[in-house]
């Protein structure tokens, strides 16, 4: 069993955009995700066949095949249901297409806290 290739994850793109879109999710490199700072999700290929490897409990990863459609739906709905899990929030996909950039969070009440000082004079410049 050895990591995926570069080719090994051209065939699986449609699987990690949408896995791009779980929010709360970091693309470290290509195929390599991490909830917040641990290791969650990446692939391997034996045979023809991917595996991916994702951490679902707070143990070790567990290796799924993704050869079928079917497969991949499975991976990403368990994906989903574990960062739902661990965030212990009930957003589970990205609202738009840009990926999070982290400057912005929603506070309980509604308003944003701005977190970076550009980000703070971006907001303002706008509200002119």
């Amino acid at each position: 069993m050895r990591h995926a290739t570069k080719e090994d994850l051209d065939r699986l793109e449609t699987l990690l955009q949408q896995v791009r879109n779980v929010a709360g999710l970091i693309e470290k490199k290509r195929g390599v995700f991490y909830l917040k700072s641990r290791a969650f999700l990446h692939f391997h290929e034996h045979e023809g066949v991917a595996y991916a490897d994702v951490r679902l409990t707070d143990g070790d990863f567990s290796r799924l095949a993704v050869r079928t459609a079917e497969d991949k739906k499975h991976l990403v709905s368990a994906i989903r249901q574990r960062v739902m899990t661990v965030s212990g929030s009930g957003a589970s996909t990205r609202s738009s297409s840009r990926p999070s950039t982290g400057l912005q969070q929603e506070m309980p009440d509604g308003t944003a806290e701005i977190r970076s000082a550009s980000a703070m004079r971006r907001h303002f410049l706008r509200r002119r």
